[in-house]
């Protein structure tokens, strides 16, 4: 079971629970599961001005509607697992609306033998839609800064990647309609040493 599990509000009306986690230090967490740190169901909570690190697993993982997950710190998280993320959701298209905006993703090193190779600071899966991530600073990280596994109307914009193996993957479906924009800066550790 997930460190903190919260969940509130109601999806089928869109009602928001106002539900906030904020200024919590969420740390060692799962180190005998495949259980996240934080998990949050519902509609509309929101995960503010957290320190979510040394974790196995993912360390955030939403499931619902209209949740904001900004100005948190996230890192050394996925020491088990190559095909999952810091924040990783996935696997029911009609769950949108939630914004991860203004976090630090930092410092997750390759585990060996790296099976999958899809591990990422965000991980849209299974075809989950209409999330959108902006203004994020990603660094350092043995993955990509977003993962997109047949997500469609999402938004990707202002985040900045510093030393990935691979700034973004979208393995997006064909027939699904997807509205990527991509303002991003990407940059290697050799890029910001130059003159």
């Amino acid at each position: 079971m997930s460190a903190v599990d919260i969940a509130g509000g109601n999806v089928d009306t869109l009602t928001e629970s106002n539900n906030v986690i904020e200024n919590c230090f969420i740390q060692r967490t799962s180190q005998k599961s495949f259980w996240e740190s934080l998990s949050i169901r519902g509609c509309g909570v929101t995960v503010r001005n957290n320190n979510i690190s040394v974790s196995p697993q993912q360390a955030i993982r939403p499931w619902g509607s209209l949740h904001m997950i900004e100005y948190n710190e996230l890192y050394d998280v996925l020491r088990e697992n190559d095909d999952c993320g810091f924040i990783y959701w996935g696997g029911n298209s009609l769950l949108r609306g939630t914004m991860v905006q203004y976090n630090y993703f930092h410092d997750a090193s390759s585990i060996e033998p790296m099976v999958y190779n899809a591990k990422a600071a965000i991980y849209w899966d299974d075809g989950q839609s209409g999330m959108s991530a902006q203004y994020n600073i990603i660094a350092n990280i043995a993955g990509r800064g977003l993962f997109s596994n047949g997500a469609g109307a999402t938004l990707h914009r202002y985040n900045t990647s510093v030393n990935l193996d691979r700034e973004w993957h979208f393995a997006d479906h064909p027939k699904r309609d997807t509205e990527i924009v991509t303002d991003d800066v990407f940059a290697t550790i050799a890029d910001t040493m130059k003159d």
